[in-house]
């Protein structure tokens, strides 16, 4: 069984893909073991661990929702697919 996250955040992303525990000049600054998850990650795809990262548009984004101060017709068209009113 595996757990499958919906990421619009392209850093995420590429941290995810990364197959060495590798630093880019951006993720320097993070922790090594906060790095834990990319053996058990794998990228669109479930092959390799428990956790699955697939892509989402940002327009398709549900959990911006509950973290970012969205316009009118962005907060109404979430709410329609998350609540269905």
């Amino acid at each position: 069984m595996h757990t499958t996250i919906w990421e619009d955040n392209v850093g995420a992303l590429t941290l995810a893909k990364m197959e060495l525990p590798r630093m880019t000049p951006r993720s320097k600054h993070i922790a090594l073991r906060y790095h834990w998850f990319r053996q058990y990650a794998s990228v669109d795809d479930g092959k390799d661990g428990g956790i699955v990262v697939k892509t989402i548009g940002t327009k398709d984004q549900l959990a911006d929702i509950f973290t970012k101060g969205l316009g009118p017709t962005l907060f109404e068209g979430l709410r329609k697919e998350l609540c269905g009113w």
